[in-house]
């Protein structure tokens, strides 16, 4: 009895994992975004906090600067840095007339980025507000072009992409797995009209949007949300966008260290518990399948000896392998090819593990960023 409910179960959970992956991920693998023109001009805002970021605005902030658009300005909020990068914000200016620097005032509040971000948002002269970060680059000169296409009349939001960046070693391959792997989960629910989340490194919305929310009062207390949390709460499918041209992407510099990565991800989890109900469940929902999945067919053919069950490893591995492999290819990292599938998709049980105890802490000394 117990070795048939061992494994209904484990059919049970694989059913739901393959609804996921022929449902709305495989619905991602065949989307194509709208060939939209790109001489429109809409007067857009780019935002950048910067916190003692002076080395990674020398390599990326002129990146940002060149587009291929007229009609923008870019505001970096030095966010009380003790480097340099307030100087070298000022000699650029001289140069650059679309810069604007602007200080965010003295805060001593533990998480100051939004109080900064905050303040780059008050300052913005337009309607569309786009956001990213120091440490990223923009995939080319028509970034805000591709970007800026997407804000039709009726859209109020535009979710982009920022793939990190390839470098040697495992973890740089497991960072960009995960990546890639979150891309999935939030641009599928855009897509099958239930945004969650975006990526302050990419992501664009009317300001009007921002102030209807309250800003980020709501999750001032946390260290991170300043992005998901704000679609969390506001997006809705009728006023969603996307746009993943490869042209659209910001890249991201990855953490090179496996504790700095460790604090990043668990400083970014910490914020699910402030996700709506609907999103947390659709999350778990997830999570709790892939977990039983295995742990259910491992049980079975562990204690009946009966290999029946180990099929359904099977099946999901190739289809989320070939599914899994293309959208990697689509999201920039054609390297992940679905033989990696497979491996990191066992290695993300370790990860729900690893970052399980965060979602029940609403704050820890993980620092601003």
């Amino acid at each position: 009895m117990l070795e048939g409910i061992c494994i209904t179960g484990a059919v049970m959970a694989t059913a739901v994992q393959l609804a996921f992956w022929l449902g709305p991920f495989y619905r991602l693998l065949r989307y194509q975004p709208p060939n939209l023109p790109l001489n429109r001009i809409r007067p857009v805002s780019v935002v950048i906090c910067a916190k003692n970021e002076a080395d990674n605005l020398r390599r990326n902030l002129y990146h940002f600067l060149n587009q291929n658009y007229r009609s923008f300005e870019l505001i970096v909020v030095d966010d009380n840095s003790t480097d340099d990068t307030r100087a070298f914000l000022l000699e650029v200016k001289t140069k650059s007339p679309n810069l604007r620097v602007v200080c965010a005032a003295n805060s001593k509040r533990a998480f100051s980025k939004k109080s900064a971000l905050a303040k780059g948002l008050e300052c913005a002269r337009n309607e569309w507000i786009v956001l990213s970060d120091a440490d990223c680059r923009p995939a080319g000169p028509d970034w805000l072009a591709h970007l800026s296409s997407r804000m039709q009349p009726a859209t109020e939001l535009v979710l982009g992409f920022s793939p990190y960046a390839r470098e040697p070693g495992l973890l740089n391959r497991w960072i960009r797995f995960e990546g890639v792997w979150t891309g999935i989960q939030y641009l599928s629910a855009a897509l099958y009209g239930e945004p969650y989340m975006g990526v302050g490194r990419n992501m664009a919305y009317r300001v009007g949007l921002y102030r209807r929310a309250g800003g980020f009062s709501k999750h001032a207390h946390l260290a991170s949300g300043d992005d998901d949390l704000l679609v969390n709460e506001v997006a809705r499918a009728e006023h969603t966008a996307l746009e993943i041209h490869p042209q659209a992407f910001v890249w991201s510099k990855p953490k090179r260290t496996w504790r700095g990565y460790y604090y990043q991800k668990r400083r970014h989890v910490s914020t699910a518990p402030a996700y709506s109900l609907k999103s947390q469940f659709w999350l778990v929902l997830y999570a709790g399948t892939h977990v039983l999945h295995y742990a259910l067919t491992i049980a079975t053919a562990w204690a009946w000896a009966d290999w029946i069950p180990i099929l359904l490893p099977c099946l999901r591995w190739g289809l989320t392998g070939f599914i899994g492999g293309q959208l990697s290819k689509k999201l920039g990292q054609p390297d992940l090819v679905w033989v990696y599938w497979p491996v990191f998709d066992v290695t993300l049980l370790i990860y729900y593990v690893t970052f399980l105890p965060s979602l029940f802490q609403r704050r820890h000394p993980c620092g601003n960023r």
